[in-house]
């Protein structure tokens, strides 16, 4: 995705209207002395389910993980 109009009509405008949970523990932020830019790492957890089906106990959801 390049610029704001895209990640608003690709991600944002999709994802929005879903009931989600985002946890992200661990950040590491590396500075190189010198460097023009530092990088980050950080783990992730998130949870999406269908619009207002939340806190329905047993609804179908979608969870995924990263580093």
């Amino acid at each position: 995705m390049s610029g704001l109009e895209d990640i608003c009509c690709r991600s944002y405008e999709k994802i929005a209207k879903l009931d989600t949970t985002h946890f992200v523990n661990n950040v590491r932020i590396n500075i190189t002395e010198g460097a023009a830019a530092a990088s980050m790492t950080a783990s992730v957890l998130l949870q999406h389910y269908r619009t207002r089906t939340g806190k329905i106990t047993g609804a179908e959801y979608y969870m995924a993980g990263s580093l």
